[in-house]
């Protein structure tokens, strides 16, 4: 029996220390259980020691591993100094007595908290605290003296290859699951990469991240985006899969200082560093443009901004990818609309977020809607360039053609033509027109409706669905007056043709006839 705190014996806060095997009294009135332990009654409560434990008069239980079970009930942890009452030192307020452990830890079956030297932790019931302050959650997470968490990982083991880590921004709260809540978010770490977390971010033991906009951050470093109807696992769930660490925004937001792809019900885009990833799959590229959550993309246009009059709308036709100068790359084609009209385009172009589109062949399509070919030494920019107007809608072929559904107008080295619908225009300014003509570049007129352009004084060739408006060649090309010429190496004739020809040769023969008259007189 001892005394306890007021040093008396006999009173209320009398302290009872028993073993299976004697004890061994201290000089200072103390006593040392022997090797199998023993139990100590306090006024605060019953506790089975280990083997080693001293208790001190007044009842403080001195663990083996240095933690001091103190008359209150509340616990003092040496840290990681071994040594009670330095800074390292940690201090319990059970909301039960604590169990001791034999290697020096207290187990808390009721929870309490803990103030280390990183600030306070409330402690779900279950945990343990080592001697050096490292705290065991019930779900496998360690608390380590410096402030970090440990993730078990999937397999719910610590010291594997799949643990996970959490550096806390302050404090954190553990859940009665396992989970931490991260109050002043954070930043973790799995085998899937690492990610900075905002305040209000809980994390479970195998190293998923729960956001507070929703996003859950997977142990594989994916994370799963709630939509548009803000709830994860239903059908408009979105993807993402990041290239190096990411941020999670307090907004909800994810940012992708590496890049990565985005996969929406509208479809996959990789995306370059600096891009951010709305909760409901909208990602902002860093050249302003928009992806919506449909897998259309919106570009800012010629003024840098979305939302105005001049926005660039894309179609894509599959994955798309977003490149670091703000650009988009359609792999598949799609469609383009500009303020000039829309343009269906292959596979391989690119449009710039001003709305100019780089076409595969060579072609470049300008916000305006006009387009501009390389011509035929396959270079733009030079003096054999082919302008394109079209009047509505175009489509620019895998080949590098461009079809004019509504016809346009058309500029190549031999010149300017209005052409009808249906026109194909190669890159070389070769000119297909619907009724199987084609106007060469040169202005040249070829094909199994046409003549041999020849000049005239009316400004046309016949023939032809093409209206020239100016011609460099020497003579101009056919339009519509059908006005036909005789072909080369046609043998027939009309009537008057015939007639004409007869008088031609009367003439001719009178007029020898006079000559031969004169001489002879």
């Amino acid at each position: 029996m001892l005394p306890g705190q007021d040093g008396k014996l006999g009173t209320a806060d009398d302290v009872t220390v028993t073993g299976d095997q004697p004890l061994s009294p201290g000089s200072d009135g103390s006593v040392t259980l022997p090797s199998d332990g023993g139990k100590v009654d306090r006024p605060d409560g019953s506790y089975n020691v280990p083997g080693g434990t001293v208790v001190d008069p007044d009842g403080t239980i001195h663990l083996p591993g240095g933690t001091v079970i103190n008359p209150g009930g509340s616990v003092t942890v040496p840290g990681p100094d071994g040594k009670t009452g330095t800074d390292d030192g940690t201090t319990l307020n059970p909301n039960s007595p604590v169990v001791p452990g034999d290697n020096g830890s207290v187990t808390l079956p009721g929870g309490g908290t803990a103030s280390t030297p990183n600030g306070n932790i409330t402690l779900p019931g279950g945990t343990v605290v080592d001697p050096d302050g490292t705290i065991h959650l019930p779900g496998g997470d360690i608390v380590n003296p410096d402030g970090t968490v440990t993730l078990p990982g999937q397999d719910g083991k610590t010291g594997t290859g799949d643990d996970g880590k959490i550096k806390p921004n302050g404090p954190i709260i553990p859940g009665d699951n396992g989970s931490v809540t991260l109050p002043g978010g954070g930043t973790v770490t799995t085998p899937g990469g690492t990610i900075n977390v905002p305040g209000g971010s809980v994390v479970d033991p195998d190293g998923t991240v729960h956001l507070p906009g929703g996003d859950i951050v997977n142990p594989d470093g994916t994370i799963a985006l709630p939509g548009q109807d803000g709830k994860t696992g239903t059908g408009d769930d979105g993807k993402v899969k990041p290239n190096g660490p990411s941020i999670s925004n307090p907004d909800g937001s994810i940012t992708l200082p590496g890049g990565g792809t985005v996969t929406t019900p509208g479809g996959t885009i990789n995306v370059p560093g600096g891009s951010v990833v709305d909760p409901d799959g909208t990602v902002h590229l860093p050249g302003g443009g928009v992806v919506n959550p449909d897998g259309t993309i919106t570009l800012p246009g010629q003024d840098g901004k979305t939302g105005t009059g001049d926005d660039v709308h894309v179609n894509p036709s599959g994955p798309s990818v977003s490149n670091p100068d703000g650009s988009i790359t359609l792999p598949g084609g799609g469609s383009v609309t500009t303020p000039g009209g829309t343009i269906k385009v292959p596979g391989g172009t690119v449009v710039d977020p001003d709305g100019t589109i780089h076409l595969p062949g060579g072609g470049v399509v300008d916000p305006g809607g006009n387009i501009k070919l390389p011509g035929q030494d396959g270079k733009p920019g030079t003096g054999d360039d082919v302008n394109i107007k079209p009047n509505g809608p175009s489509v620019s072929n895998p080949d590098g053609s461009i079809t004019l559904p509504g016809g346009g107008t058309v500029t190549n080295p031999g010149g300017t033509y209005n052409v009808p619908g249906g026109t194909v225009v190669d890159p070389d300014g070769t000119i297909h027109l619907p009724n199987g003509e084609v106007i060469n570049p040169d202005g040249t007129v070829s094909g199994k409706n046409s003549n041999t352009p020849t000049p005239n004084n009316s400004g046309s060739t016949s023939g032809s669905t093409a209206k020239t408006l100016s011609s460099n060649s020497g003579f101009s090309t056919l339009n519509s007056n059908n006005t036909t010429l005789p072909k080369t190496g046609d043998d027939s004739m009309n009537s008057a043709e015939a007639i004409a020809l007869g008088i031609s040769a009367l003439l001719g023969v009178m007029t020898l006839t006079e000559v031969k008259r004169r001489k002879e007189n």
